[in-house]
């Protein structure tokens, strides 16, 4: 190994090379000048590594594909003890090794200007939704007694609001019967006030799927308007029917 203050040199300026790399980064300099800083920094680098190859800010050799990995020394040739990677690089950007980054105690404080500017935000939409609903006073349907047909209101409401358009609708439409069909009534009836829709149920190959919603809300939306219609109605739904798929699977 050469004189040793001559080393301590060496190392020096390598040091403040990695300094001047991660200072350049940093400061966002041209490409071209931080190239040129991190080449002197891999220059001194390899001055260091030929003359102390487990010096911390020697260049660590690749190890060899298929060859056994020796076991890295606890120590350096000077006695020193060895860095791993990740303080090396801390080295090389001028940090102290072993030294963690400092976190801000305060990084999850609330910035009073953003809090404002979100209340405030929030206040115009609460006055934005109540001064739609007192516009919208005669658009919102007054009660309707349990089992009625709904009570429209008197206006349209320029929102849509499903709380008030889908009240009452359910109850009417129970107590009315339109879910019910008696089967010695249907017998009964000519075929053409019969309305019968059936699916196959789910075989081995099942699984449900958009296409199969999209298709069963088609269908379920034919079978109530035949129901309402005084029909008498059957909709048995599935999933799929046997088809090249199940063949292939059983």
């Amino acid at each position: 190994m050469a004189d040793s203050s001559d080393f301590a040199a060496l190392v020096a300026r390598c040091e403040a090379a990695g300094e001047a790399v991660a200072a350049a980064k940093k400061g966002g300099a041209p490409k071209d000048d931080v190239a040129a800083k991190v080449a002197a920094l891999l220059a001194l680098k390899e001055k260091i590594t030929a003359l102390d190859p487990a010096h911390p800010l020697a260049i660590p050799q690749k190890k060899k594909k298929g060859a056994a990995a020796a076991p890295a020394p606890a120590v350096g040739a000077d006695g020193e003890k060895k860095l791993s990677k990740k303080e090396q690089k801390r080295l090389a950007r001028g940090e102290a090794p072993g030294k963690k980054k400092e976190k801000d105690p305060n990084r999850w404080a609330v910035d009073p200007e953003k809090a404002k500017a979100k209340a405030e935000k929030a206040r115009l939409k609460a006055e934005a939704k109540a001064k739609a609903e007192a516009e919208d006073v005669d658009a919102k349907a007054p009660p309707t007694p349990k089992g009625d047909r709904k009570i429209l209101a008197k206006a349209m409401a320029k929102t849509y609001n499903p709380t008030d358009v889908e009240a009452a609708w359910q109850d009417w439409w129970e107590a009315s019967g339109w879910y019910g069909c008696d089967a010695a009534e249907t017998k009964k009836r000519p075929a053409s006030e019969r309305f019968v829709m059936v699916i196959p149920p789910p075989n081995v190959t099942g699984s449900l799927h958009l296409g199969h919603a999209l298709t069963a809300a088609i269908e379920d939306c034919l079978t109530r308007w035949h129901r309402m219609r005084g029909d008498a109605t059957l909709y048995v739904p599935g999933t799929d029917h046997a088809g090249i798929a199940t063949q292939s699977v059983v």
